[in-house]
């Protein structure tokens, strides 16, 4: 057990895995991103690898569920993204549009648009809006991390400045 300062009491869930980079919970089911791969889990204590079929020694960066097709971005190495739609048993490069990446940040969605934050030169951020069958680029007045809720887009620049959009980042 480790006690905390305001006494909070954690226990150990599971086995070590490797540096966690991102997670997505799917109903009572938990997915990790890691250095070495997806894990699954449902009750916190057993953890299972969903990503056999993933390049290895890759850090999934950032993972997304749309309601239909999970999402994992690897990075640094390789610079892909992948797409399940059975839930991580298998899974299909989806990159067509994707280059010139470096660092993958995040997914965010806003109705049937899947965004891609990711770090470049260039401003842009991916989107797709068929699963990942395509990437398209947006511009952006600089890079980082887009977010979205309530209709909103949301985008947070290293220019310590937060923009908003009403119409899907256009404007």
């Amino acid at each position: 057990k480790f006690e905390g300062v305001a006494q909070f009491a954690w226990e150990a869930a599971g086995p070590g895995l490797a540096t966690t980079y991102c997670h997505v919970s799917i109903g009572d089911t938990t997915y990790i991103g890691t250095g070495s791969g997806v894990y699954k889990t449902i009750n916190g204590t057993s953890w299972i690898k969903v990503s056999t079929n993933l390049p290895e020694r890759q850090y999934v960066q950032a993972l997304h569920y749309d309601g239909t097709t999970m999402y994992a971005a690897l990075s640094p190495d390789s610079n892909q993204v992948y797409t399940s739609t059975d839930m991580g048993v298998t899974w299909a490069l989806a990159n067509t549009g994707i280059t010139g990446t470096t660092y993958f940040f995040g997914f965010c969605q806003l109705g049937n648009r899947v965004y891609l934050s990711y770090s470049n030169s260039n401003n842009q951020i991916f989107y797709t809006e068929n699963s990942g069958g395509s990437w398209t680029t947006q511009q952006l007045p600089d890079y980082g991390m887009v977010y979205a809720n309530n209709g909103m887009l949301y985008f947070t620049a290293r220019n310590y400045l937060i923009y908003s959009s009403a119409d899907t980042g256009q404007t």
